[in-house]
């Protein structure tokens, strides 16, 4: 068996197809930059996806994954020559920065994690999540089988996590957010319900079903801090998913909690979690457009203590932004609409083509756009197990704001 990390290491890499810079981007990709876009490249294989050489000036300079139908048409994975233990050496770092979520108090804490975050880690186009006894492998899209060897991905996680009965891989077949994934079992049982958990609470997710690799774990610190805040509180959750926000809420002593998701098998589940915490907390589960309902609750003239904005991404792609930023504002300024004298408003955006400095000015213009005046409590990212490049501003991607408006 090829022992390593890659599918293609021990092969003659001169014999890989070879694509060409159009202009010196050595020193960014020094920095730590890994994506390369079409308009850099001047030559590269046609109808080609998988492992290719690049050069600049006729000289081979790195390897990387190819892509002729993308926009990101390279993914950098290392200079020229490659060290033979490389990446087993960016395995061992990302199971260091890990340290904290591998200890066995911390799992009676908190057993769901993300042990690889792509690029953050170095591994482009691959992500590991862990749910309890359980790895979920999401490779971006399915030909990047032919950059990483899966049975080596396999081994390392059965020696480095002892824990792990079952490993399932998800790739997506679409460059489009959330559509269109196949799975299939890569070692043990994987049940079709897991049960996990994240600061003492218990959730639960169809993990071939569930959107990503089966549950938003990039929340988990935003969640612990709105708990802080919710004593009290008349709380309502737009695009609520399974709950996640619903659940710590009413933990922290909510008086009530109305969550909202368009998603039927999403709002069934989020009463589970409900159930499962044993809850008592007062509570609806509204399976609706957020858009529609937000309307409603205008119309109606509800106010709520706490109004929580979680939406998926409106900007899957660059093109996408202009009216990503429209759709954040509309949502934003009627959420803040909601919100009591005195209240709080939470806005989130997962959206890596939308910077923080984009994301500040649709909190200042959703704020006015309401009339209302606003403090800042708390910004809040991605927790520590989706680090990133300092390089690579797109992949802080997650932005969260927790608002007091006048």
């Amino acid at each position: 068996m090829n022992s390593s990390l890659l599918n293609f290491e021990n092969k003659d890499l001169s014999l890989l197809p070879s694509v060409s810079l159009a202009r010196d981007l050595q020193s960014k990709l020094g920095e730590g930059h890994q994506w390369i876009f079409h308009d850099a490249l001047s030559e590269g294989p046609k109808n080609y996806k998988g492992p290719s050489l690049l050069k600049f000036k006729n000289k081979s300079i790195a390897v990387g994954a190819y892509d002729s139908s993308s926009e990101l048409r390279y993914r950098f994975l290392s200079w020229l020559p490659m060290e033979g233990d490389e990446f087993l050496k960016r395995w061992k770092l990302a199971i260091k920065r890990r340290h904290r979520y591998l200890d066995k108090n911390e799992r009676l804490k908190t057993n769901s994690f993300r042990l690889i975050f792509g690029e953050g880690d170095d591994f482009p186009g691959i992500v590991i999540d862990i749910f309890a006894n359980i790895a979920v492998i999401q490779l971006d899209r399915p030909w990047l089988k032919k950059i990483w060897n899966l049975e080596a991905w396999i081994k390392l996680i059965r020696e480095d996590l002892p824990f792990i009965e079952g490993i399932l891989l998800k790739s997506k077949t679409s460059a489009k957010e959330n559509e269109g994934e196949e799975s299939e079992v890569l070692f043990g049982d994987v049940p079709e319900i897991i049960e996990f958990k994240e600061n003492q609470m218990i959730f639960k997710t169809k993990i071939r079903e569930a959107a990503k690799t089966g549950f938003f774990l990039d929340q988990r610190d935003n969640r612990l801090l709105i708990e802080k805040f919710t004593s009290g509180c008349r709380v309502i959750n737009f695009f609520s998913y399974t709950g996640g926000f619903s659940v710590f809420a009413a933990r922290g002593g909510a008086s009530e909690v109305i969550s909202v998701d368009i998603a039927k098998a999403a709002i069934d589940n989020c009463e589970e979690h409900f159930v499962l915490n044993k809850l008592n907390t007062k509570r609806t589960h509204i399976c609706n457009d957020a858009f529609e309902y937000l309307e409603l609750m205008k119309k109606k003239k509800e106010k709520f203590d706490l109004v929580i904005i979680d939406p998926p991404s409106f900007a899957p792609n660059a093109k996408a932004k202009e009216n990503a930023m429209k759709a954040y504002e509309k949502c934003f300024a009627m959420g803040a609409e909601l919100v009591s004298k005195n209240g709080l408003l939470a806005f989130s955006s997962c959206s890596g083509h939308v910077s923080l400095e984009d994301f500040g000015h649709v909190i200042n213009a959703s704020v006015s756009k309401a009339k209302r005046r606003a403090k800042i409590i708390a910004w809040g990212h991605q927790p520590s197990d989706h680090p990133y490049p300092l390089a690579m501003k797109e992949l802080h991607y997650l932005k969260f704001c927790l608002l007091e408006l006048g």
